[in-house]
């Protein structure tokens, strides 16, 4: 898989940023969320459970209950960027490797994993409270374009 970032196009204050943090340790990695304890990072983890995570991905990350294997994997974070959040893909190269799927299902993939986790960035935006009209890339980064509920 091609490693590259997703942007959000958008800005969150400083305290906007640990809201969504605290939402995400509160979710915790069985749910999909975590933040990354490791300071001085302002990270946030995304995972893939066994009932959360792209249908073609799940098989090849987690166990679905009925096979040894983790509950939960770690496959992108969310960064602070100076209020400017952006996520990176973090899977190891092995997972998607030749010969086990053609250029164009690995693309299937990758596009179907940065949806994924596009999606889960709406999804804590929602559920930390922040609210913005999805589409909508801010001008000016003010209270105005990201509201709380």
């Amino acid at each position: 898989m091609e490693p590259r970032d997703l942007f959000f196009e958008i800005e969150v204050t400083k305290e906007q940023w640990d809201e969504l943090r605290r939402t995400a340790a509160v979710q915790g990695a069985d749910r999909g969320y975590d933040q990354v304890q490791d300071e001085p990072t302002t990270d946030i983890a995304v995972f893939v459970t066994a009932d959360r995570g792209p249908s073609r991905w799940r098989p090849l990350l987690v166990s679905d209950g009925r096979t040894y294997g983790p509950t939960h994997y770690k496959v992108a974070h969310f960064h602070w960027n100076d209020g400017r959040p952006f996520a990176s893909i973090d899977l190891p190269p092995t997972i998607v490797d030749e010969p086990a799927f053609t250029d164009q299902q690995e693309q299937e993939l990758q596009d179907e994993l940065e949806d994924w986790v596009r999606n889960r960035w709406h999804e804590l935006m929602r559920l930390s409270g922040l609210h913005y009209e999805r589409g909508h890339i801010p001008e000016s980064g003010s209270e105005e374009d990201i509201r709380y509920r």
